[in-house]
């Protein structure tokens, strides 16, 4: 969405992030819009307590940089490994809803290319890389998931279905306090120039399949008030003119 309003945009942020950078907004800039979550607080009727929810997109006023004056940004963080095991506990929820889905999970410890994961509808198998430690597995298992709930190459085309996949399964993981944000930023990022601009159908594909996620890990209701805003937000800055070809666009995570 970015793309077909700027083409030429490289880092994107809210007219509030902007100042917080210590950067302001040209007067008359006119604002790029981009799709962003809702979040809104819900109270479980059984235990009491309140949880932060995203039930509906909606369009906000971003500013790519060169709308911007002030000082340099700092050099973005470098892209950061899951490492630990602090969410292991989800795995079995995750292997539960792929067999509900009528797929089975294999780790392998040789996968094609750089693949951490991947899955093949027609055997309805999905493997992950057994060298991942728990959290990483975690997040590749989401993403893969992702592409059995609706985020299909068919429907969205390959650019697409993987920048729904991996939208949606940080939206669900960020929900369960897992930020995978060092990993999801890039990842969106470098799909994001060879996905069609059909927005309209990725917001609702995104929501429609981030739904469906929340359901795999709803056992485990530890949702925390993480801003989800921000976390979109960044995961849509456009980064694909420091990407150089196809190869170095995206680690390979499905196929």
């Amino acid at each position: 969405m970015i793309l077909s309003q700027r083409p030429d945009a490289t880092t994107v942020a809210s007219y509030r992030r902007w100042i917080a950078l210590g950067r302001q907004v040209r007067r008359g800039e006119q604002a790029l819009r981009i799709w962003a979550p809702s979040v809104r607080r819900e109270r479980d009727e059984a235990t009491g307590e309140e949880t932060a929810a995203v039930r509906r997109f909606v369009l906000v006023p971003v500013f790519d940089i060169s709308q911007t004056e002030g000082p340099p940004l700092p050099e973005p963080p470098p892209i950061a490994p899951l490492t630990g095991a602090s969410h292991a506990r989800l795995l079995p929820h995750l292997e539960e809803d792929a067999a509900r889905a009528g797929y089975r999970v294999e780790r392998h410890d040789v996968l094609p290319g750089r693949a951490q994961g991947y899955v093949d509808h027609r055997r309805h198998l999905i493997v992950l890389a057994s060298t991942l430690p728990p959290n990483g597995q975690v997040a590749v298992l989401v993403h893969e998931l992702a592409h059995v709930h609706g985020a299909r190459y068919a429907e969205l085309g390959r650019a697409g279905a993987e920048v729904v996949a991996e939208t949606a399964a940080h939206i669900a993981l960020a929900g369960v306090g897992l930020d995978t944000g060092h990993q999801s930023v890039p990842y969106v990022a470098g799909w994001a120039d060879a996905a069609p601009k059909e927005v309209a159908s990725y917001a609702e594909a995104t929501h429609r399949v981030a739904a469906a996620l929340e359901a795999a890990l709803g056992t485990e209701r530890e949702r925390q008030e993480l801003p989800l805003t921000r976390v979109i937000e960044d995961a849509h800055v456009a980064h694909a003119p420091q990407i150089p070809d196809e190869r170095a666009r995206a680690p390979a995570r499905t196929r």
